[in-house]
């Protein structure tokens, strides 16, 4: 099964799209877009949480620190011992999971409460 991602401007009538069931002869699912989980990591200046399109900083190359994008960066093979730009540490690169300030999901959950429990507090509660 094929997924497109389209983009539309807002004009009042965006939401029509969600109406449309059938496009060429075939049927159709059209679905708001889901941001996959995770933290967001600009390809402008590899630091966390905002995109290159609201970026204000100044360029960073993933690979080696300087003021230039990945895909212009003079290296064009692996290092033996990268250094990440963003915590300093030799032996990742900016964009490892594991680097200590690779933001960390945060659960959304709180502690769980079985019933006879909340019923016992809320019943104290008034």
């Amino acid at each position: 099964m094929d997924i497109f991602m389209i983009e539309l401007k807002k004009n009042g009538h965006e939401n029509k799209i969600f109406e449309i069931t059938h496009f060429m002869f075939l049927k159709i699912k059209i679905q708001n877009y889901r941001k996959p989980p995770g933290a967001t990591q600009c390809w402008n200046c590899n630091m966390f949480n905002h995109s290159s399109a609201n970026c204000g900083f100044q360029t960073r190359c993933l690979k080696c620190g300087e003021e230039h994008r990945m895909n212009q960066c003079p290296i064009t093979t692996p290092q033996e011992n990268p250094k990440c730009i963003n915590c300093g540490a030799t032996r990742h690169i900016a964009s490892w999971r594991g680097c200590p300030l690779f933001p960390k999901i945060k659960p959304t959950k709180g502690q769980g409460v079985n019933y006879p429990k909340a019923q016992r507090e809320f019943l104290a509660s008034l």
